[in-house]
This record gives C-alpha cells, structure tokens and sequence, in this order.
C-alpha cells in the first residue's frame, strides 16, 4: 500500500502495511499493534496473574518431577520465562535447547549460566553439522532465510519431548503475534498450536512443505523437525501457554532485570537492543539483512516501534536512530555466515546472486560515518555489561 508515494506507515510506530505478520489501521492510521499495545494500561494484571496460576495448578508436581517444558537459548527471553516459570509460577521445568548452530562463545556462557544459577535439567539436540548446513542453504535458496530450520526444531522439540514424557504442559514468553501486529487481543488466550506455529513462526511453510521442495535433504533428518501428530497431542492434553497475555510484557524492564542472574548482553552493530537473540552469530547479521529483503525492515524497526509505544523514544527520534542502523556496515557478517557455510567462490557468487536480485541492496556495505548513535540516556543500560563475542557458530561450549 502507498499513499502520497509514500509507503503507508503507523501514525504512531514504525511498523508499516509491509509486516508480515499482517497489520490493521484504524481511521487515524493507528496500526493494531498499538492499539492492542495499549491493553497493556487498562488489564486487571494482578487478576490475569491470578488465572495464570489457576491454569497451571493442576500440572504443578507434587513429587518434584518436571512439570513442564521450556525451550531456551542465550537470550534474556529465556532467563525471564525460566524466572517467572520457577519463582513465581512455582513449577518444575525441563529446559530444552534445540542447537541452532549459530552460537557465540556469549550465548554458550549463557546457557550454561542459565542452566547453572536455576538448577535445572537441561536436554539439547545438535543435527550433524553437514546436514543442518545443507537445510540452512536451501532454505536460503526456497525461502530466503537462514533461520527457518532453526525455527523449526525449536518450536518442534519441546511439543516431541511433551509427547515422549507425557509432560503437558508447554510454557512459552511472548506472543510475537499479540506483542507485535495485535492480532489478538491479550484477553484471546491464544495458545501454541499446528496452526499457529506455521503461519506465524515458519512463515507458512512446515516442515512436510520445506521437505516436499527440496530434493537433496535426507528425509530422516526431519525427524528433528517434525511436530508431533494431533493423536499425540490429543491423547496427553498437550498445551502451549503464552506467559505475555496473562504478564505485563515490557522487555526493556524485563532484560535488565535479568542481569542479576548472571546473564550477558551481546553487542551488535544493527539495534541499541543488546538483549533480544544475544548469543547469535546471525541474528543481527545474515538473519537481519534477508529480513530487510524478504519483509521490507530491518530488526532495529521492531525495537524502536516497542520502545515508542512504551513512550520510552518519540517517532521522531526513532526514525532518526533508524535510519543510522540502517547504514550500518554488514559485510564481516556476511563473510562469516560464508566461512561458516564452507561454500567456496562459485557458492558464494551463487548466494550473493540471490540477494543482489532483490532491491535496495546498498545497505549492505555502507558504513556510517559515526560508530555509535547516541541513544536517550533511559537506554544505556543496553549497552552497559554488552559484550564483543570472540568465537561464532559454536557448537559445544568447551573452553568456554
């Protein structure tokens, strides 16, 4: 949609028609997800708490056996979800990990921080490293993405494992969908299902889709892949609960709030937000670009639009940050994701082919002139205990 010869953007946030979770406009040209953002200052929290704990209460063990299942990795998300799951739900998870293969030595550091300072049990899964490389390379060839077989086996694990140890009960943090577009109401209590997990975390395409176009991956290696069948999920109850309709989700006041644990903020050149998918060697490098090809905006846009309905940063400031992250030079991270791919010149000329056929590619070497953007003083915390990562695409955390 273009108004005026401008693309039609949020009257309030950054968010624009082009989200590809699907957004609304009221006749102000205010965009759902603000509109159901603004929920968040009208709920009764105390009571959705309340009913939170109402739900899980029948699935809260009694002999000390694990009661329900959470997905992590090295970001702050998971230190809160394991937080309110433990401290203040009262419960007993098992904490899984899909291995995404795309790990800093930070986001090592953090797991096993996690793990450690909680005191839980903790099941990883790692595919041979040859076989997840060939998913991720047709996955960028079919779907322009590097982060789809990832995607994939995290929001897949902990539903097989739900299944396999006849444990109900599934806690996730956020849901994107509500936080980000308001495609929902918070009052919905959408959960985690089939449907959701296609449309909204795979980007239509599942995994009996991903291995129908592909003929090169070996059909065995979607076992790590697969959702468990509706049987399974029917005869155990199995459920997934999203923790932000039921809490005031405010990451900002969240992350920060996790440092007292122990966790470790990641720099990166492409966002102020040194929280979200820190411990990634991709998120805001290769991840970033095909996002601002494949959905028109880079991850910068989602911090800032969060931080403007908060009214922690004005539009206008905003879209002057932006527009430095925008600049911001990305081609050490392409070279890396490269190396890490092992794809020699011809491979390399083959990849870049795919991206150069998109538009609006200059932002791909371009160096701002100035390193850092001075952010509004209430950010600085984001930057405070952030470090560089010495060591990517780390499998194991020996020697960490």
């Amino acid at each position: 949609m273009v108004v005026n010869n401008k693309m039609f953007e949020c009257s309030r946030c950054l968010y624009t028609y082009e989200h590809p979770f699907g957004l609304t406009f009221d006749s102000n040209g205010c965009c759902s997800g603000c509109l159901i953002h603004d929920e968040k200052d009208t709920l009764d929290w105390d009571a959705r708490l309340n009913e939170l704990q109402s739900i899980v209460k029948p699935y809260r063990s009694k002999q000390g056996n694990h009661d329900c299942i959470i997905h992590i990795d090295g970001t702050a998300q998971s230190y809160y979800v394991v937080h309110l799951a433990t401290e203040v739900l009262g419960l007993n998870p098992l904490l899984v990990n899909y291995n995404s293969h795309f790990l800093t030595d930070v986001g090592i550091k953090n797991i096993a921080q996690l793990i450690t300072r909680f005191d839980k049990n903790f099941y990883q899964y790692t595919s041979a490293p040859s076989d997840y490389i060939n998913l991720v390379k047709h996955s960028i060839q079919k779907l322009n993405s590097v982060y789809w077989p990832y995607l994939a086996g995290k929001t897949s694990l902990p539903y097989r494992l739900a299944a396999k140890m006849k444990i109900p009960l599934v806690i996730n943090g956020a849901c994107q969908t509500v936080e980000q577009v308001g495609m929902f109401s918070h009052t919905d209590n959408i959960e985690y299902s089939r449907w959701y997990r296609k449309q909204h975390d795979l980007l239509g395409v599942d995994e009996s889709d991903f291995l129908t176009a592909s003929g090169s991956i070996n059909e065995n290696l979607f076992n790590s892949l697969r959702y468990p069948d509706d049987e399974d999920i029917n005869d155990i109850g199995i459920r997934g609960i999203f923790l932000s309709n039921y809490i005031r989700w405010d990451p900002f006041l969240h992350n920060i709030e996790m440092l007292k644990y122990g966790f470790t903020p990641q720099s990166n050149k492409r966002s102020f937000d040194t929280f979200e998918n820190a411990g990634c060697s991709v998120y805001f490098g290769m991840h970033d670009i095909l996002r601002k090809i494949t959905c028109g905006h880079s991850k910068a846009r989602e911090h800032l639009s969060r931080e403007i309905r908060f009214g922690r940063i004005s539009k206008e400031n905003a879209i002057i940050y932006y527009n430095h992250y925008l600049k911001m030079d990305a081609s050490n991270d392409v070279n890396s994701f490269f190396d890490w791919l092992q794809v020699g010149a011809e491979g390399r000329y083959w990849l870049m082919e795919i991206l150069y056929k998109q538009t609006d590619m200059d932002f791909l070497f371009k160096k701002n002139s100035s390193s850092e953007v001075l952010m509004p003083k209430i950010f600085s915390e984001f930057k405070t205990s952030a470090k560089v990562p010495v060591a990517l695409f780390k499998l194991f955390g020996k020697g960490i």
